[in-house]
């Protein structure tokens, strides 16, 4: 057996069996291991009550696990799964969801450092919650990154500030001259993503006489709503695309990217369609954002302003050699800052560092579910107390 492969630490990742930002993160970052510097392991969480759409079939980054349990069950119960699969060789684990940082608080692993991913408001809670378990932070938004040092000024070295990347496509889109312009959603279908202000946008083009066409990519809860509402629009319409070649190619046949999202972190859709030529109309959902969507390149609107979802449309329908100037721009900075092979070897020049990362190790408790059912509790005494249970409710039956 090869000796090299036998030394080479692990890099374990965990993510929820879902298709979106999170597991294309994860994707580029696997994918993208230039020297091939560790073992590759994705932990994919699926909840029995989950009802986000799965992905299709295996990434192929390495080893890949799905792993099923039910919320509604004790969680000492599938938190002792799920350590399985979490070895004790030498390396770095990924975490950004409470179940992944339950497992390695209550099945510590001694030879494993743990990194937490903040990727949008949601995280920065847990981020707080875990902090006496996380050895060092990344961040791939800038707002965020303050936010964290702002919330843990003791950890303000243990937080990274790294953007990351997607995989290139080798061709973008077209300048548009003539047609209507042609808009894309990548969303999921939630209201944290203001999907259902996308009717309304639609209302607003149509009553101020401006032509477009509308694609929707995206799944979830609000799905069939939306539908419902663009149903009487002959220019929407809803796609599926089963590849990520067939997503690329598609984003190519279309001038504009439209998020009006209350709630984001640096999406995945947004550097997907620049890196095309698409010019991005966002909303606010974080400070961050403007820093990237500079006014050379697109807009980024109040949330839920309809009206000036609308006239930035219109405005570019109207001007298409602005239309032209965004697309360049766009498109050039996405060539420069996007490039998932350079955004890795950030990752992965920290990653080796795993030694120098690590904390002394630190205890805060936590509850769970019942003591008795904590794995450090011995099975005996643990089968003694629910036999007691058992007689006791016999007794006084």
């Amino acid at each position: 057996m090869d000796q090299t492969a036998i030394d080479k630490p692990e890099l374990v990742v965990f993510s929820q069996n879902a298709i979106g930002g999170v597991q294309s993160y994860y994707y580029n970052l696997l994918m993208n291991d230039a020297g091939n510097q560790f073992d590759k392991v994705w932990i994919l969480t699926d909840d029995y009550f989950n009802n986000n759409p799965r992905p299709l079939k295996s990434y192929d980054t390495g080893f890949e696990k799905v792993f099923y349990y039910r919320s509604d069950t004790p969680q000492f119960n599938y938190l002792k799964e799920l350590e399985q699969f979490v070895s004790n060789k030498p390396g770095v684990v990924l975490a950004s969801f409470p179940l992944e940082l339950m497992v390695m608080h209550v099945y510590r692993k001694k030879n494993k450092v743990i990194g937490f991913v903040c990727h949008d408001e949601y995280f920065v809670q847990f981020a707080k919650q875990y902090d006496f378990l996380i050895d060092f932070f990344i961040v791939h938004n800038p707002v965020f990154y303050t936010r964290l040092k702002e919330l843990l000024p003791p950890r303000s070295n243990d937080i990274y500030y790294l953007p990351y990347g997607i995989k290139l496509p080798k061709e973008s889109n077209t300048l548009n001259l003539i047609r209507p312009l042609r808009i894309i959603v990548i969303a999921r279908m939630q209201n944290t993503k203001g999907v259902l202000d996308i009717p309304l946008i639609a209302e607003g083009l149509k009553q101020r006489g401006i032509p477009f066409e509308l694609t929707i990519v995206g799944d979830g809860p609000e799905k069939d709503k939306v539908r419902k509402l663009l149903n009487h629009f002959p220019e929407v319409n809803f796609q599926v695309p089963p590849t990520f070649s067939e997503l690329i190619a598609l984003i190519k046949n279309h001038d504009i990217f439209l998020l009006p999202s209350y709630l984001d972190g640096m999406p995945v859709s947004l550097m997907e369609t620049m890196s095309c030529g698409l010019v991005p109309i966002l909303s606010d959902f974080n400070e961050g954002i403007k820093q990237i969507i500079t006014s050379d390149k697109g807009f980024v609107l109040p949330k839920g302003d309809i009206n000036a979802f609308v006239l930035a449309i219109g405005k570019l329908h109207e001007d298409r050699s602005l239309l032209e100037s965004y697309r360049k721009a766009s498109l050039a900075y996405a060539i420069e800052q996007f490039d998932a092979e350079i955004r890795a070897k950030e990752y992965y020049q920290l990653f080796t560092q795993f030694h120098r990362l690590r904390k002394k190790t630190r205890f805060k408790y936590i509850s769970y579910g019942p003591l008795i059912n904590h794995p450090k509790v011995p099975e005996w005494l643990r089968k003694n107390y629910y036999r007691a249970i058992t007689l006791k409710k016999q007794l006084w039956r």
